[in-house]
């Protein structure tokens, strides 16, 4: 329901704007699930809903491996704010993916 009411407003707007989109799961079997069985991993229904929107840029989390891998024109990016015993990293940091416009290269920041 929720994709398809974002895609009924891109589609009366006339464009589509700077899509980001986030979800737990790795959103297609192309990614490293970090050493996890990766049809465990990740969800079949993400892939083609993220290309649907136009994402420029996905954000997804599970395995906590810190990565960009551009996947057909799709940044895929995952910035674990959590440490190797998956309790909260005292140095992590936020990852900035967008800056009034898209952010080419995704990086950390200490701006809260």
């Amino acid at each position: 329901f929720f994709v398809r009411k974002i895609q009924q407003l891109q589609k009366q707007r006339g464009q589509k704007g700077s899509v980001v989109t986030f979800s737990h799961f790795l959103p297609t079997g192309d990614l490293p699930a970090g050493g996890a069985p990766s049809a465990a991993s990740y969800a079949v229904e993400l892939e083609p809903q993220i290309q649907g929107l136009g994402a420029a840029t996905h954000v997804w989390g599970h395995t906590h491996c810190n990565m960009t891998v551009p996947v057909g024109g799709v940044n895929y990016l995952q910035h674990s704010l959590m440490g190797a015993e998956y309790g909260h990293s005292p140095t992590a940091r936020f990852a900035k993916v967008f800056d009034k416009t898209m952010v080419d290269q995704p990086r950390s920041h200490n701006v809260y």
